[in-house]
């Protein structure tokens, strides 16, 4: 396994890189940063959209599921074509989607747009890291993807508290005016330097489309099924039968991939000893994303917190993801990049069964703070260390299917979680425990769920450490 004797130095990066790196944080808070806002103003929405809740969470919905289907196919194509016109594309079709979106009244169109505006996110994010792999040096690479990470992860943190704040004060079209902002700066920024990113000769384009339709089909199936598993009108039936949809299909995408002569994703890329980190990304994503849902419900639930204040908590959680971030590649000087994500993803898992113990205990709720502290540092230093894990020996034109696989797994981890913390909730406690503030056997779900994600979380620090990475033109071990 390669590892980083030096942590690295962000002084010697051109001037072109430190554009890039900047373009690449911008457009994450045009995506991510807004998305995550989004979780706060769905009670706004539903009283405005002419369709109510259901409306609202299609909003949500549609962006997510989107995204999370066309991620590995972007990213694939960017290899093939250049990441260039992708990345740039994305940003373009984003701030015109969001503009349409801030000012039409009709729920069909803004849920149409919130569509594209998945298709657009996954272009643009699905080759962030490999943008960013392009440019930099791998002495310097580190350092870059830290700070990327820092502030990826601080987004899904900051975005509900300041969009919070916008909802209330200025109405929640008001965050799709701020993404617009967000991608017309990360335009101004990245039109030139963009230029340096990965570019391959012109040659016959080829496009897989079994593995394509098989891979959308699996994805659609799961997500949205589990989205279901809290509804009375049969939720549970139409979640197991997307399980059973995304298991048949995801089977058939595995074969087609291995007998295509130009496969969607390559899978010398994931699979072998490298699928370690996969299985890892997906788990503590879980994990992670699971705690942020999970902490701030429970809060509102079972404790009477405000949302703002419910949010509040959250706070430290996002400070620690910043400094994480470059702590992990100061560290590289003393350890390996796979201690790091081994450590950082178990952080996780253990601040989740420990909050399950807060909860179960009914300790003081203020115990929960520092654990939510361990688990946004161990995050920040688990995701540095991860994307330069998956880099490791992975040539330029395989860098955008290697990251686009991390991030349909990091994204559908978070649409798992996200639903089966509200599905879980919603069947052991009752339908009206959310929406009427009924919190009668509230607590013991709470306290399950969050041991479910701890174990999760564990188990992806457990795979994180039996991976290995080896150059891809040699066969990994196995």
């Amino acid at each position: 396994m390669t590892s980083l004797a030096l942590a690295p130095d962000l002084r010697v990066v051109s001037g072109a890189g430190a554009r890039v790196l900047t373009t690449c944080v911008l457009a994450n808070f045009m995506a991510y940063g807004t998305f995550a806002a989004f979780n706060v103003a769905v009670p706004a929405m539903s009283r405005e959209m002419a369709g109510g809740t259901r409306a609202a969470s299609w909003v949500l919905l549609a962006f997510l599921l989107a995204m999370s289907s066309t991620t590995m196919i972007l990213a694939r194509l960017s290899d093939q074509l250049g990441r260039r016109w992708f990345y740039v594309g994305g940003v373009v079709v984003y701030a015109v989607t969001s503009l349409v979106c801030a000012v039409t009244s009709s729920d069909g169109l803004l849920i149409a747009m919130r569509v594209l505006q998945g298709v657009a996110a996954a272009a643009s994010m699905a080759t962030s890291t490999a943008v960013i792999a392009d440019v930099f040096s791998e002495a310097s690479r580190p350092a870059a993807m830290g700070v990327f990470m820092s502030f990826a992860g601080a987004s899904a943190v900051f975005g509900p508290l300041l969009g919070g704040w916008a909802v209330d004060h200025l109405g929640w079209r008001a965050l799709f005016w701020a993404s617009t902002v967000f991608a017309l700066a990360a335009l101004l920024t990245g039109w030139g330097a963009l230029r340096h990113v990965h570019a391959p000769p012109r040659s016959r384009f080829t496009f897989d489309v079994p593995g394509s339709v098989l891979s959308v089909v699996a994805i659609v199936a799961l997500v949205g099924g589990v989205q279901r598993l809290g509804e009375e009108d049969g939720g549970p039936v139409v979640a197991l039968t997307g399980l059973t949809v995304f298991l048949i299909a995801g089977g058939l995408f595995v074969l087609v991939e291995r007998r295509a002569q130009r496969p969607m994703v390559d899978l010398d890329v994931v699979t072998g000893r490298r699928a370690g980190l996969y299985v890892s990304a997906f788990g503590t994503a879980c994990g992670l994303n699971g705690l942020l849902v999970l902490i701030p419900l429970f809060l509102q639930v079972s404790e009477g917190y405000s949302a703002a204040a419910a949010g509040a908590v959250l706070l430290p959680m996002g400070i620690t993801m910043l400094v994480g971030a470059p702590l992990a590649a100061l560290l590289q000087r003393w350890t390996t990049a796979r201690s790091l994500t081994v450590w950082g993803g178990l952080s996780i898992g253990v601040a989740a069964l420990l909050a399950a113990g807060v909860i179960a205990a009914d300790l003081p709720r203020a115990a929960l703070v520092p654990l939510l502290v361990v688990a946004g540092l161990g995050h920040g230093i688990y995701q540095t260390a991860l994307s330069g894990r998956l880099m490791e020996g992975v040539e330029p034109h395989r860098r955008g299917i290697a990251n686009g696989v991390r991030a349909t797994l990091i994204n559908g981890g978070n649409a798992l979680s996200t639903a089966v913390v509200i599905g879980t909730l919603l069947l052991v406690a009752g339908q009206n425990v959310i929406t009427r503030g009924d919190a009668t056997g509230a607590t013991p779900a709470f306290a399950t769920i969050g041991l479910l994600l701890g174990v999760v979380g564990v188990l992806g620090a457990w795979a994180a450490a039996t991976a290995r990475t080896a150059p891809l033109e040699e066969p990994c071990p196995s």
